[in-house]
């Protein structure tokens, strides 16, 4: 009887690779879902909770277990790591440097979680048939309540915030930015995999995917989207089956674009047409002196870019820490700084690009070990990208980093990203079978 029990398939799955597994499959599925009346900020706190004590378990586990493997990406990754830790040791801002700033929850401990997840998913991450389609639930149903924003139905806000404070698509993200980030990361996935392999399911969802993308209208993930389209257009040009399956995509998403911007009164239209216009000043400043583009540009972002730029080139070999950027900026560009603010104490607090991020906020060895890491990651999927399953996570990377350049890493979303940058090595390094059986 003993044996049995020894022997059977429940016995099995209860290991410590399983719980590995399981803790983060809740990462991904249900930690961007959680949203508590916790004290401010709501949608940060809410998920700082749970992520702290889910990573003081998966590390415990880990260690326990002792199959962690090292590569050379996961080296660099730890490298980048050390060298935010050294930024904050002689910061002048220590709190907010291992802590992160009260809006973000991004400091040193954070950062170090994601490492530790982008290193153990490259070891233990797989997913099986059952969690592929668990994991298409989840981003549907932040898609659906999305929409549920653009036409003023929020419950979750009236129960977490007292009322809707945030007339916005931001599914229970908290940020539109954000709320995009989260949607371009899955329909990257589901709508690559539908025009490869096919699958009327991935159809449905993806469509209220790019539904909910609209709603948000977020620009910097509408641009993500179409160089995501692209890339994915340049991967299928000879194959027939799978040009037929994205002229049906195009039929869907470009009826869902008409009928929303429609309801809307042209809210979606006005919204790209600036993307087009403001992608028409920055061709013609290339090509003409007369033309400068202004500060304004991108949501101030050049303000931002500029202002970040110049904390780096002070400081080159020593920042003040990660999410210490407001502090640095107030005691050393206060006139400058407090000018972007106004009236209404509009504040930034991240350099909106993550590259220019870890550049001010860490050393120039910050930057360069984090850009380390995504360009072997998108190597080592790149040399095996006649696998359409490598296509698919190259899709889902470059579409990452695309949206990156003008968007932050925030607490809710970075941990889904790195656990799928260990995926990706976890896929070139052991074989495609090694993270995914579907």
């Amino acid at each position: 009887m003993g044996e049995k029990i020894k022997n059977s398939i429940l016995f099995k799955e209860i290991n410590n690779e399983a719980i590995i597994r399981g803790i983060l499959y809740f990462i991904i599925l249900v930690l961007p879902f959680i949203v508590l009346p916790v004290s401010k900020p709501v949608y940060t706190n809410s998920r700082s909770m749970f992520l702290y004590p889910a990573a003081i378990l998966l590390l415990i586990i880990v260690i326990k277990d002792k199959k962690i493997k090292l590569y050379k990406e996961s080296i660099l990754a730890v490298i980048f790591l050390f060298t935010l830790l050294i930024a904050a040791i002689f910061s002048d801002y220590k709190y907010e440097a291992f802590w992160g700033n009260y809006h973000r929850d991004e400091g040193f401990f954070t950062i170090a979680i994601y490492i530790l997840l982008f290193i153990v998913s490259s070891t233990y991450f797989k997913i099986n048939k059952t969690m592929w389609n668990i994991m298409l639930i989840a981003p549907t149903l932040m898609s659906i309540y999305g929409i549920m924003q653009f036409f003023g139905i929020d419950p979750i806000q009236k129960f977490a915030l007292g009322d809707i404070l945030m007339p916005t698509t931001m599914g229970t993200i908290g940020h539109r930015n954000f709320f995009s980030t989260y949607i371009l990361i899955f329909i990257a996935i589901y709508l690559s995999y539908y025009i490869f392999n096919g699958g009327k399911k991935y159809l449905f969802c993806t469509t209220l995917m790019f539904s909910a993308l609209l709603c948000s209208t977020t620009r910097s993930g509408w641009v993500a989207f179409g160089v995501m389209a692209l890339i994915g257009f340049i991967f299928i040009i000879r194959r027939k089956q799978c040009l037929n399956r994205a002229i049906i995509v195009f039929i869907f998403f470009t009826s869902i674009f008409l009928s929303l911007n429609y309801i809307s009164s042209g809210a979606i239209t006005n919204r790209a047409l600036m993307i087009i216009n403001e992608g028409k000043t920055v061709a013609t400043s290339v090509v003409s002196d007369d033309v400068e583009i202004e500060d304004s540009f991108g949501s101030s972002r050049i303000f931002i870019w500029k202002m970040a730029y110049n904390a780096f080139i002070d400081s080159p070999f020593l920042g003040q820490g990660p999410d210490t950027l407001r502090l640095r900026l107030m005691d050393d560009y206060y006139e400058k700084y407090m000018s972007y603010a106004g009236p209404t104490n509009d504040y930034f607090d991240k350099a909106h690009n993550e590259f220019l991020e870890y550049a001010a906020s860490g050393v120039i060895f910050t930057v360069i070990s984090y850009i380390s890491v995504l360009i072997l990651i998108l190597f080592g999927l790149f040399k095996n990208i006649k696998d359409d399953k490598f296509k698919i996570l190259f899709i889902v990377v470059f579409t990452y980093i695309i949206q990156s350049i003008f968007n932050i890493s925030v607490i809710i979303v970075a941990p889904i990203v790195w656990i799928l940058l260990g995926c990706a090595l976890k896929a070139y390094k052991k074989g495609i079978t090694s993270i995914i059986d579907i």
